[in-house]
């Protein structure tokens, strides 16, 4: 069976919302930024790839370069860490499972 991104989404402007069930629906919001750390997560085992051979090689500059970039996407991945978990604020807040006042640390 081939691999698909298709997770059932809550669209939003206007659109009847589901109903509270044991169906976890992600937003649209939550998927852009999920396909985003997807990609990272690729490219991070690439540069995983790349600095493995370059330490059997004892390419020492090339490896430091890999361990900088690699820092990078962790990073980058913290960041969008965070914008995943306002999208899915934002979506609890929108079917009305949180209140909108609600402190962000007091969320499970």
């Amino acid at each position: 069976m081939p691999f698909s991104l298709r997770l059932p989404t809550f669209a939003g402007g206007g659109s009847q919302a589901p109903s509270c069930g044991r169906v976890g629906y992600v937003s649209e919001e939550e998927m852009a930024v999920l396909i985003r750390i997807r990609s990272l997560s690729g490219q991070a085992r690439q540069l995983k790839s790349e600095l493995a051979s370059a330490e059997a090689r004892s390419d020492t500059g090339l490896c430091r370069e890999l361990r900088v970039r690699l820092e990078n996407l962790r990073e980058e991945r913290r960041r969008l860490e965070q914008l995943r978990e306002a999208a899915w604020r934002r979506k609890m807040i929108a079917l009305g499972h949180l209140a909108e006042d609600r402190p962000a640390e007091a969320q499970p």
